[in-house]
């Protein structure tokens, strides 16, 4: 709300306002800047629409700093409806749009889901491991898909004891290229789970 205020108050609807051509009007719509928002699916509700054999959606998105709620309408829903699910973490590619009448619009372009934007976003992995259960195949198994994939991102592993504080040893020498393939092979591993950021 804050940036639709800044971005289209009096000023930006006045020269909409005063551009007559509807062709024009299209263009200074798809100018306008695209916003990427990220967070996990909380709601998502399909109703009817207006005109009969129409559907709209709310999807309510959340991320650490509140929640943000988005209508879809029926052309939107058609083309991104296999994308968005309760509990799925998705990044929403949005643009407003001003309409004829003036009002602002929240129009979302593309919905992505974590797979398809973890190389692009992702930043670190951090792998956790109980001391008292892993053994030293556990150790190899980690070491082997970790030299197989190479790269720029960090990595650190945590510590976790039922008796006692975790303890983070970030990696000196490892880093890696986060990646599906890597993710599916340290789901592989047992007794071993990890955290993507």
């Amino acid at each position: 709300d804050a940036y639709r205020e800044k971005e289209f108050g009096p000023d930006q609807i006045k020269l909409f306002e005063a551009i007559t051509d509807y062709r024009d009007k299209q263009k200074h719509n798809a100018n306008l800047p695209e916003i990427t928002v990220a967070g996990l699916v909380t709601a998502f509700d399909i109703r009817d629409g207006r005109n009969s054999g129409e559907q709209v959606a709310f999807l309510t998105l959340e991320d650490y700093s509140g929640s943000y709620q988005f209508r879809i309408g029926d052309r939107d829903l058609l083309k991104l409806r296999d994308k968005i699910g309760l509990q799925r973490f998705l990044v929403l590619k949005l643009k407003f749009s001003i309409a004829k009448d003036s009002r602002v619009f929240v129009n979302v372009q593309e919905a992505l889901d974590l797979k398809t934007v973890l190389e692009d976003y992702a930043k670190k992995l951090t792998i956790r491991l109980n001391p008292e259960i892993i053994n030293e195949n556990t150790i190899k198994h980690i070491s082997a898909v970790l030299k197989k994939y190479r790269g720029e991102q960090s990595v650190s592993f945590l510590l976790e004891r039922r008796d006692a504080a975790p303890v983070a040893l970030p990696s000196k020498s490892c880093s890696v290229q986060l990646n599906r393939d890597l993710v599916k092979e340290l789901e592989k591993v047992e007794n071993v789970s990890f955290m993507i950021i």
